[in-house]
């Protein structure tokens, strides 16, 4: 399996204070997950070289090689949780990496393409269309659902996604992710 998009550097509050700075996104979550139920992984990432610590676990992973660009900063997300059970945040992205290119895949071979981006700017229609004459294409549709305004992501319509679900084998999203894919407050209904 190939897993293509941005891990993230994400700094959790609770209310004023910064309780924890962790590793995120899918190539760190998923990827660590297959890579310990003995998947072999390739990943497509970038982040900035002064968070390499950050990811040393993705990077020290056996069964996991990695194309990565190293970029001038890492995705980084602050997660504020107003409760202490964490049902609700307001999310903001102090820093983008630039988007993934067609030419990320020149030398994958893989039996599944699992496209995973954090940010609508991520990953275009080109990218996918291109990704989809590789391998089966999995997705998960939570980046292209998101838009920064000034530094604050808000949940979007994905102008797209009628186009580009033919081209998804198997796609994750969420109850809210699919509201706003589906324009539909009862996500069930297409």
């Amino acid at each position: 399996m190939c897993i293509a998009g941005p891990v993230s550097k994400d700094r959790i509050w609770h209310g004023d204070t910064l309780a924890q700075t962790a590793a995120g996104g899918v190539p760190t979550y998923a990827g660590l997950c297959a890579q310990r139920l003995g998947a072999s992984l390739h990943v497509i990432t970038s982040w900035a070289q002064e968070d390499d610590a950050l990811f040393s676990d993705l990077t020290a992973a056996h069964n996991i090689t990695m194309t990565r660009t190293k970029t001038a900063q890492t995705m980084t997300f602050d997660l504020r949780y107003r409760d202490a059970r964490h049902a609700a945040r307001n999310m903001t992205c102090a820093d983008v990496t630039p988007p993934h290119t067609s030419g990320d895949f020149k030398e994958v071979s893989t039996r599944l393409l699992y496209l995973a981006p954090l940010m609508s700017s991520d990953m275009d229609r080109a990218y996918i269309s291109h990704a989809a004459k590789i391998a089966p294409l999995a997705l998960d549709a939570q980046g292209f659902i998101r838009q920064r305004h000034g530094e604050t992501v808000i949940p979007c319509a994905w102008e797209e996604v009628r186009a580009v679900l033919p081209l998804i084998r198997f796609l994750k999203v969420s109850a809210e992710e699919a509201t706003h894919l589906t324009g539909h407050k009862d996500y069930r209904q297409s």
